[in-house]
């Protein structure tokens, strides 16, 4: 008996040594799969996502890409995506007129091809151009779309954005919602339906703190005058229809507002938010637009769930990263600058590093030396974090297999309905 453990550790040694040398051992690697999107507000960009799948393969760290979002689910992975189309009743009763581009999304399984309603196929020579300014029969009014800044296995968040470019004041806007991911009707969901009950309450008292600030005036040394508080003819007649204004809550003074002037403090519940990637975490956004004079767009923070939450930080800290990646170039001429993001692997193996807006680094450390970065991926103009899944163990190499087949389907064409969603 005792010959034999006397074996078995020799051959479990034999193993382990033969592991070190052929690379990570299965149970200890690890992927990250990074869901990235750009805002396509000014300028066509077909498509506008894309997934990057960071991960050992042949015995070394590679990055694979593939278009659109690509979300793993319980069931399977799931494509998401988002491309401009146009109205088919503005191709039908106007045809000589140029469209205005109409941006539409779809969620499906990767296994079948997804269906956009509503929507038909611009003209070959339609694109959304910066008429900015620009009048007349034929000149677009503007466009209609919408940006993914959120997704996860349980839900989305989405930015529906317009622009008007006709006249001498473009204006723009838009409405960030949640909603269920993958539900067939869209549905905002409310932030206290995540957060609480209470955290509606939140919602509005964050709110109005909001649209007060937005209204206040700013003055050169940047000080603010409080809205209604100061010496101008608008803040004299608030006092005067309000002689209590200034022992009024802010939630009271918005209400009150609201019935007055409904362009710069607009009626808005808490179905009107986002998730964003912003300080190294998801962070949760009160947004809505008020009337273009007033500022346009109000955002607020909020305080979000910890099912949102990034993944825990990796042995080297986020000063330590912006310090070493400002000394260290990353080629013999151009050294970086600027961290905006990092995101570590969960077994720590590799850190993923968002530097200046423009590059994505992949590092490999050796403890405190976050060392040269062995691949580095150009961002896109505007591209933004979307989304952060990982992999460990034997998923690796399986979710590797399923993703190559999923490349391999290249950028699919959903079919179109001109019916609206059944």
């Amino acid at each position: 008996m005792r010959s034999f453990w006397h074996c078995f550790g020799l051959v479990s040694a034999v193993i382990c040594l033969l592991l070190a040398a052929h690379g990570t051992p299965i149970e200890a690697q690890s992927g990250l799969l990074l869901g990235l999107s750009r805002s396509c507000d000014e300028k066509s960009c077909d498509p506008p996502n894309r997934t990057l799948w960071i991960a050992q393969q042949d015995g070394k760290l590679q990055i694979m890409e593939l278009p659109d979002l690509i979300v793993p689910r319980k069931t399977g992975f799931w494509r998401v995506g988002t491309r401009l189309y146009c109205d088919p009743h503005e191709l039908k009763t106007d045809p000589h007129k140029e469209p205005s581009p109409t941006g539409a999304i779809f969620a499906a399984p990767v296994n079948q091809r997804p269906t956009v309603y509503g929507v038909a196929q611009c003209p070959a020579h339609v694109q959304y151009l910066d008429t900015e300014g620009v009048c007349g029969d034929n000149v677009p009014y503007g466009a209609k779309g919408i940006n993914v800044l959120f997704v996860n296995d349980e839900y989305i968040s989405l930015d529906d954005w317009w622009t008007s470019d006709c006249g001498a004041h473009p204006d723009y806007g838009g409405r960030q919602t949640v909603e269920r991911f993958g539900a067939p009707a869209r549905r905002p969901i409310a932030y206290g339906e995540i957060e609480g009950k209470l955290a509606s309450n939140d919602y509005e008292w964050k709110a109005a703190d909001a649209l007060l600030e937005n209204a206040s005036r700013i003055f050169d040394d940047g000080s603010r005058m409080p809205y209604g508080e100061g010496n101008t003819d608008e803040d004299k007649e608030i006092r005067e229809n309000f002689p209590k204004w200034s022992n009024m809550s802010k939630l009271d003074k918005v209400t009150v507002m609201q019935t007055l002037n409904d362009g710069c403090f607009p009626k808005h519940d808490d179905r009107e938010w986002g998730i964003e990637r912003n300080h190294g975490q998801w962070v949760a956004y009160g947004s809505f637009d008020t009337h273009r004079l007033c500022g346009v767009l109000v955002h607020f923070e909020l305080p979000l769930h910890a099912k949102f939450a990034a993944p825990s930080p990796g042995p080297i800290s986020p000063d330590s990263i912006k310090k070493q990646i400002t000394a260290n170039a990353v080629s013999d001429s151009e050294a970086r600058k600027g961290v905006i993001d990092a995101i570590w692997s969960p077994n720590h193996e590799f850190a993923v590093v968002f530097a200046d807006m423009d590059w994505l680094h992949v590092y490999s450390p050796h403890g405190q030396d976050l060392g040269k970065p062995i691949i580095s991926v150009r961002l896109k103009e505007a591209e933004n974090l979307v989304m952060s899944e990982a992999a460990t163990g034997n998923n690796v190499a399986r979710w590797t297999a399923e993703l190559k087949k999923i490349k391999a389907q290249g950028v699919v064409k959903p079919l179109l309905s001109s019916s609206p969603h059944p």
